[in-house]
């Protein structure tokens, strides 16, 4: 029932389908999470080192995909596999699972920090900044993520997680309870601190969502005041696949005709009347597009006298849009 929604969730098929940011960065870093996360519970299963070895690495490949909050897979695995009693016993595993998720992603710091120093710390600038700017105009209050699952992940999503932090710990262990509460929990309470807030940033809690809502839906008969009326648990659970198979048509927007923006068709029909030359484009706006969609190159300024120069001479000609061409 969990993979039912998450096959059809529209945000995430649409950022999949590279649709809206940040498309295959925020899948990867949900993809190895839930990766990592999966060999935890193989670990749970039967202590095997193996499963801690193959969990850390995923862990890595994840930071390198979208940095440290995929170590949100280590309280979930050591709440999952060590009671307080086994404590001692976590240490040596602990720490080879630390071990190798630098092995992993260090490497990677070394190289950009020595080969790209001044982009490396405007990058890391850039992660503090979140906290402390809204960037790009994409803020929202405390409380933007608890009300963005109910646009996301479906309205009725408040029932299930209202009814798993009261009842649903009553149907399972302890340390399941625990550690799915943390994969959920963490992320949103940590993400509702920067003052910059995007959509995509909790899309890796979609998993742990999801099972929360299949459970409550799996128990739906065991909720007392629905005993009576049998009818109900059959209409909540046809509410809830409905609003999935609804709102994943709507993000999709399937049925509908979709339009090319005019700089794109503009863009296109350049490099077709100029096909087999060699041409640089200059005052446009949606320059790094524009060298995605063609194979021409592109600038979002006005040439200078050496830029003409230099252009000449390598044998390519250029074209210059005008200020009122723009959007």
């Amino acid at each position: 029932m969990a993979a039912f929604f998450i096959t059809v969730n529209g945000l995430i098929i649409e950022l999949a389908a590279g649709r809206i940011a940040t498309d295959h960065v925020d899948i990867s870093f949900a993809f190895f999470i839930e990766l990592g996360i999966f060999f935890a519970i193989k670990h749970w299963q039967n202590k095997k080192l193996i499963w801690i070895i193959l969990m850390s690495f995923s862990i890595g490949l994840a930071i390198l995909c979208k940095w440290l909050p995929a170590l949100i897979v280590i309280p979930f695995w050591l709440v999952l596999s060590y009671s307080k009693q086994d404590l001692k016993q976590a240490v040596f595993p602990f720490g080879i699972s630390i071990l190798i998720i630098g092995l992993v992603f260090i490497p990677w710091q070394v190289y950009i920090n020595l080969s790209f120093p001044i982009e490396a710390a405007n990058e890391a600038a850039m992660n503090w900044r979140h906290f402390t700017e809204v960037l790009e105009n994409r803020g929202g209050p405390f409380y933007y993520f608890i009300d963005k699952i109910r646009v996301n992940y479906g309205e009725l999503i408040y029932l299930p997680l209202i009814w798993f932090f009261v009842s649903g710990r009553k149907l399972i262990s302890k340390n399941i309870f625990v550690s799915l509460s943390l994969w959920i929990i963490i992320p949103l309470l940590f993400f509702s601190i920067p003052l910059t807030k995007m959509q995509g940033y909790i899309v890796f809690i979609a998993p742990a969502l999801f099972l929360v809502m299949a459970h409550f839906l799996e128990n739906l008969n065991s909720i007392s005041f629905l005993n009576s009326k049998k009818w109900i648990p059959k209409l909540i659970l046809f509410a809830f696949c409905f609003l999935a198979i609804r709102y994943s048509i709507e993000r999709m927007k399937i049925g509908s005709e979709r339009t090319e923006p005019s700089w794109k068709t503009e863009i296109l029909e350049i490099a077709k009347n100029n096909e087999g030359k060699k041409l640089v484009l200059f005052n446009c706006d949606h320059y790094v597009e524009a060298m995605y969609y063609t194979d021409l190159i592109a600038y979002d300024r006005i040439p200078n006298e050496s830029d003409i120069k230099t252009i000449e001479e390598a044998g390519y000609e250029y074209l210059i849009f005008s200020t009122k061409n723009r959007e």
